[in-house]
C-alpha cells in the first residue's frame, strides 16, 4: 500500500473509508471521468491522475481494500457508495471496475453497474 497515494486521493475527495462501529473495514478509491482508459493503462498504479468531476459520465473504481469481515457489509457498502455517487456526481451514469481473474493472474474482465 502506498501512503502518499491514499493521502492524495483522500485530499482530492476520491477515497471513501468504510467504518463499522469503531473499526475500519475497508476503503475505496475512484475517479469520475469520460475516459477510463487513462486510468487502466497508466504504468504506475500509485500515481494520482486528474479526473472530470463536473462532466464525467463514468465512475471508475480504482482500488478497493477490505478486511476479512467486510463481506458481511458488502451490500450495505455498495448501496451507500452508489447513493453517494448519485448525489455528489449527478452526471455519472455508470460505475465501472476491473475484476481480477485468478486463473490467468491478470485483469481480464469489466464489470459495470448502471446508475
Amino acid at each position: 500500500m502506498d501512503k502518499a497515494y491514499y493521502s492524495k486521493m483522500l485530499a482530492k475527495g476520491r477515497m471513501i473509508p468504510f467504518i463499522e462501529g469503531d473499526k475500519l473495514i475497508g476503503m475505496l478509491t475512484f475517479y469520475i471521468t469520460n475516459n477510463v482508459d487513462k486510468y487502466i493503462d497508466r504504468y504506475d498504479p500509485w500515481k494520482v491522475l486528474s479526473d472530470e468531476p463536473e462532466t464525467g459520465k463514468k465512475c471508475y473504481v480504482d482500488q478497493v481494500w477490505t478486511n476479512r469481515q467486510a463481506h458481511k457489509y458488502s451490500f450495505k457498502i455498495w448501496k451507500k457508495f452508489r447513493e453517494f455517487i448519485k448525489s455528489e456526481y449527478p452526471s455519472v451514469r455508470e460505475i465501472r471496475w476491473n475484476r481480477w481473474n485468478h486463473k490467468s493472474n491478470k485483469l481480464t474482465q469489466w464489470e459495470k453497474c448502471l446508475i
